[in-house]
């Protein structure tokens, strides 16, 4: 008995066989429309050819702020005080306690500026105001604490100090006064120190004075 195949086999068998037929004829074809541009090809470079980033895959960082003054040449000397000048340039207070910024302007030549000065309050007479003692701003004392480095200054150039008092009343007791504030510069002892008239009566507790600081600093 002769069997026969049925028309469902040789309609399936059929079309498997085209299908291939058409991926041997397409393949050719598709390589060469491709361009060199193509994004399938563009995920892997050539050989010798550098790998260029996605451009979201470029890091970006903050471009940092331009200094006021250029790095001090090798051998430029420390600030004396007979070049310098001293202003009260804003304060901030609160709970009895008062941060006062000081500004030291250079009329001098280049110079530097770095550490820690002497400031202290003097009496109507111009000595040193009795009474006061004086101490560094601690080191985590917010932005005006530690030591920044070393300040440099044009002729005109521009530096900060922070002198920070407590101005409440000694549980009754006269505080001392005073009628202004001197500045020695950091390393210079042996000339007449800056002053600022600035009538004070800060007490208790000893005057804490920071380090100096660029012009750009903030409390």
């Amino acid at each position: 008995m002769r069997y026969g195949r049925s028309p469902l086999t040789l309609t399936a068998a059929a079309l498997l066989a085209g299908l291939a037929l058409s991926a041997c004829g397409s393949g050719g074809g598709e390589e060469k429309a491709a361009s060199p541009g193509s994004p399938e090809r563009s995920e892997q470079a050539a050989p010798g050819e550098p790998t260029v980033p996605m451009p979201q895959e470029i890091e970006t960082r903050p471009t940092p702020a331009a200094s006021t003054a250029p790095p001090a040449p090798a051998g430029t000397p420390a600030c004396k005080n007979p070049q310098l000048s001293l202003a009260a340039a804003g304060g901030q207070g609160g709970a009895g306690t008062h941060i006062q910024r000081l500004e030291i302007t250079n009329s001098g030549a280049l110079c530097t500026l770095e550490g820690r000065p002497e400031v202290y309050p003097y009496d109507a007479k111009g000595a040193r105001a009795k009474g006061f003692k004086t101490a560094s701003v601690p080191g985590d004392f917010g932005a005006i604490g530690g030591s920044p480095g070393k300040v440099t200054l044009e002729k005109g150039g521009k530096a900060v100090v922070y002198v920070v008092v407590n101005d409440n009343s000694a549980e009754g007791k006269s505080c001392p006064e005073a009628a202004g504030l001197a500045l020695q510069a950091p390393g210079d002892a042996g000339n007449a120190p800056v002053r600022l008239a600035k009538a004070w009566s800060p007490c208790p507790g000893p005057i804490q004075v920071s380090a100096v600081h660029p012009p750009t600093s903030v409390f």
